[in-house]
């Protein structure tokens, strides 16, 4: 085995992503153990097996135009930022990823590489903040409608005021 290989294989298996090359067909040629991880696949269940068993049933005529769009005009890109993609996993779940695209090579013996990142954790966080925030949001009306009240309150006790006789009207300091 030459040195370039096994460096490869190090660098491919250091990665923090997941990564699965893909041959022009869509058949995974290589994934790496974050893969196996993220989509509980077994390295030998994946290789030699169609890209969109790792999409979702809804998304996979798409993603095959796509994944033809893409090797037709190769280039470095991201998935997520306008299509908020999901995976699949092998129990049968969807989890939201971002992914990054690129490639090796040209014509029928591209190699495309696609880095998957698992964003579960990001998308329960930015829900719990967006209920946070929801429940910020109704507190300051609850508040602030709160604060009206006592404004309008204040209001008419000083306009009934006027008519109780100045003995009942109380001091300066308990208005």
């Amino acid at each position: 085995m030459s040195s370039k290989v096994t460096k490869f294989e190090a660098l491919l298996e250091a990665a923090p992503d997941a990564m699965v090359g893909v041959d022009v067909a869509g058949m995974i040629l290589f994934v790496n153990r974050q893969t196996e991880s993220v989509f509980g696949y077994e390295r030998d269940d994946l290789v030699g097996q169609r890209l969109e068993m790792l999409v979702p049933e809804s998304a996979r005529q798409d993603h095959v135009a796509r994944r033809a769009g893409y090797c037709a005009a190769p280039g470095i890109r991201t998935m997520g930022t306008e299509l908020r993609p999901n995976g699949r996993r092998r129990d049968g779940s969807e989890f939201p990823v971002d992914i990054a695209l690129s490639y090796m090579g040209s014509g029928g013996a591209m190699v495309v590489i696609a880095a998957v990142r698992d964003m579960t954790l990001v998308a329960e966080q930015q829900a719990r903040e967006q209920e946070r925030l929801r429940e910020l949001e109704q507190f300051q009306r609850l508040t602030v409608g709160r604060e009206l009240k006592m404004i309008e309150l204040k209001k008419e006790i000083e306009y009934l005021r006027q008519f109780a006789p100045p003995e009942a009207r109380g001091s300066d300091h308990e208005r």
